[in-house]
């Protein structure tokens, strides 16, 4: 059930929350009436102790009051208190739904064309304080139909009922402020589909909340490099289901062969949770190589994959020069990742790490693994929220511009970001100093722009003829008012607003 904060008076908002924050011991209680009614007849000797304890009740009532204001106030109390970047287009919504100790508020939302951008909190109200500074929402966040309308160019939807991740097209998650005596984490949470516009009415589901993330920072993974034996070793083709930081950047390499270990199980990290492990570790062409195996144990809590560096004894630190990917079944056989899905079986991610270092003397070496563990909890919080038209807030760009390799099509201009629309041409191959930076002009000055995602796709016919499309989003690092915009700049080329 969720409940309406805006229903309540600032009377009812401090009750309610105190109340949900009482824990209380049943299990003494009938003890406890017996003892009261065997002492009713000493009570007008008492009377003075009781009157004492009267009144360090109320004071610890009004203890229990003071933080729960702190974690009820009103919109404009958290707005101020909190102070986001974008309050001054957030509409209030202070609507909660309570799972597991859990309570999850919607302190506010808005949505612009393809963007939303949503305030949210997450409370311990089972007096446990189990929400930590590193907490977080997880991975367990969708917006249900989230998608209103369809860009008749759009070459991945063909429905708009659909159920779109928050992660897709660019996304941001992050606590912007911690209450530690209301044990209670402020979140922004900022949304960009890649193709249509986000629907007025968003359906906010999570279904876990991560209490908190211990970092592993350099820690010795416990393995002497003096010595090693010579490892087994495999051969395997560059593709879809073996690839390698460099092959990403030479596309030659696809359908090359490189040799790299045979997967097993080398060694346990230690201090680390039992679904990673080193899988091999030996010496090919000269280089150190470093393999890991990391599986979910259907748990979105627990370990994340893991990264090695070396340590020399002089403080030296070396980092490692290549990357392969690859998956694996339970047998340690590599295969493709819907090869495993189809029987059913677990899944393997295998990553190995390769070190150009003098091999002939790596007992000067120290290899260290980097990590982190989660704890949390699943459960079910949803919240409808419904936000107002704002079309009048966004501007639209339909001009062509050659701009570094990309040719601009269609731009969209709203108060939290832009989005940039367009095409590349056949056999393109885009450099570093081709990627889009962007910022907006204003008549009262710049607002800089940070890229957050998007995508770029080849043609479904005949790509080496007509290249693809792209689609770039730009977050605003402060807010933009529309009607004071007069230029979108990108990689140099000014875009004015007529």
């Amino acid at each position: 059930m969720n409940t309406d904060l805006n229903t309540f008076d600032s009377q009812e908002r401090l009750i309610k929350s105190s109340l949900s924050r009482i824990a209380v011991d049943t299990s003494n209680i009938t003890a406890n009436v017996l003892e009261a009614v065997s002492e009713h007849k000493q009570r007008s000797t008492r009377r003075v102790r009781r009157g004492l304890t009267l009144v360090a009740a109320i004071v610890a009532v009004m203890a229990i009051t003071t933080t729960a204001l702190a974690a009820t106030g009103g919109f404009d109390w958290i707005m101020q208190r909190i102070n986001p970047t974008f309050s001054e287009v957030i509409e209030p919504v202070m609507i909660y739904t309570e799972d597991q100790g859990i309570r999850m508020t919607v302190i506010g939302a808005q949505t612009f064309d393809n963007r939303a951008v949503v305030y949210i909190s997450l409370q311990d109200v089972s007096g446990e304080n189990r929400i930590a500074r590193h907490g977080g929402i997880g991975m367990g966040l969708f917006f249900h139909d989230a998608i209103d309308e369809v860009y008749p160019s759009d070459i991945f939807y063909e429905d708009s009922a659909i159920m779109a991740p928050l992660f897709v097209g660019g996304t941001s998650v992050r606590m912007i402020y911690f209450d530690e005596a209301a044990n209670t984490a402020y979140f922004e949470l900022a949304m960009t589909v890649t193709d249509g516009s986000i629907s007025n009415s968003l359906i906010i589901n999570n279904t876990c909340v991560e209490f908190d993330r211990v970092f592993i920072d350099a820690e010795p993974a416990g393995i002497s490099l003096a010595n090693l034996e010579t490892p087994n070793i495999l051969d395997a083709t560059l593709g879809y289901y073996v690839n390698s930081s460099r092959g990403w950047d030479e596309h030659s390499l696809f359908g090359s062969t490189i040799e790299m270990l045979e997967p097993g199980r080398f060694a346990e990290l230690p201090n680390y949770t039992d679904n990673h492990w080193v899988s091999n570790i030996g010496v090919i062409d000269g280089n150190l190589h470093v393999q890991t195996i990391g599986h979910s144990d259907g748990s979105r809590f627990g370990g994340s994959g893991v990264s090695f560096e070396l340590l020399r004894a002089d403080g030296e630190v070396i980092h490692f020069s290549d990357m392969i990917f690859a998956t694996a079944d339970e047998n340690f056989n590599l295969t493709s990742t819907s090869g495993i899905f189809d029987g059913n079986g677990k899944m393997l991610h295998v990553t190995e790490f390769i070190f150009d270092v003098d091999v002939e003397n790596l007992s000067d070496y120290t290899l260290v693994f980097y990590g982190s563990i989660s704890s949390g909890i699943e459960g079910d919080w949803t919240i409808q929220v419904d936000t107002s038209d704002t079309s009048t807030q966004i501007i639209t760009i339909i001009e062509e511009h050659y701009v570094t390799g990309h040719t601009v099509e269609f731009i969209t201009v709203n108060p939290i970001g832009i989005q940039v629309r367009g095409s590349f041409p056949a056999y393109w191959t885009m450099d570093a100093h081709e990627l889009l930076t962007a910022y907006i002009e204003t008549t009262d000055g710049i607002v800089e722009l940070r890229q957050s995602g998007g995508f770029y796709s080849e043609a479904r016919e005949a790509p080496e003829a007509t290249g693809g499309v792209f689609t770039i989003n730009f977050d605003a690092e402060s807010l933009i008012y529309v009607e004071s915009v007069t230029a979108v700049v990108i990689n140099g080329v000014r875009i004015e607003i007529s």
